[in-house]
């Protein structure tokens, strides 16, 4: 991605490898800790990883996931407008908004993109307390990170698919 305006010095790429290698993570623990159940076709039993490695890369996916699409989406808004487009206003943009202006109208897309920044707001500053009412009922949205990081991935190969960007 490069807007004509002379080479680019990007870890855009660095950022998906990241992202991608961390949910390839995640589904090698995941799957690792599966077994059959004895006596009961097609029944499975997930067993306990104390190190929670498969939470901890799915984290990581997650994040780098969000890198990745706030360099690429800077890329493609350079690309497509100028560098002068690229405003403070649009800086501070969420990612919906940053697609929209680049003619994203994928409904799909935008669903997840805003499922994905709630999930990253969550991550990077969670406030524990905040998930209980005064009388100590849990009131927040109870979320897995396995669960986040496939609609992650989901978002990675969607925006590179609408761009036609190589992954």
């Amino acid at each position: 991605m490069n807007s004509g305006q002379g080479p680019v010095l990007t870890n855009v790429g660095i950022f998906r490898s990241i992202a991608a290698d961390a949910y390839r993570q995640m589904a090698v623990s995941m799957a690792e800790n599966v077994r059959a159940a004895p006596g009961k076709e097609g029944a499975v039993v997930k067993t306990f990883d104390p190190e929670q490695l498969s939470f901890k890369q799915a984290m990581i996916s997650v994040v780098f996931t969000c890198i990745w699409l706030e360099a690429a989406l800077h890329l493609l808004i350079v690309r497509n407008f100028g560098r002068e487009a690229y405003t403070d206003k649009v800086d501070r943009s969420n990612y919906a908004a940053k697609l929209t202006l680049l003619e994203c109208g994928d409904g799909d897309l935008l669903r997840k993109v805003e499922r994905l920044r709630a999930a990253r707001r969550d991550l990077i500053h969670e406030k524990a307390h905040r998930e209980f009412n005064d009388e100590g009922k849990f009131t927040g949205a109870l979320r897995t990170a396995q669960d986040e990081a496939e609609n992650a991935r989901a978002v990675m190969l969607a925006v590179e698919e609408w761009f036609g960007l190589a992954g």
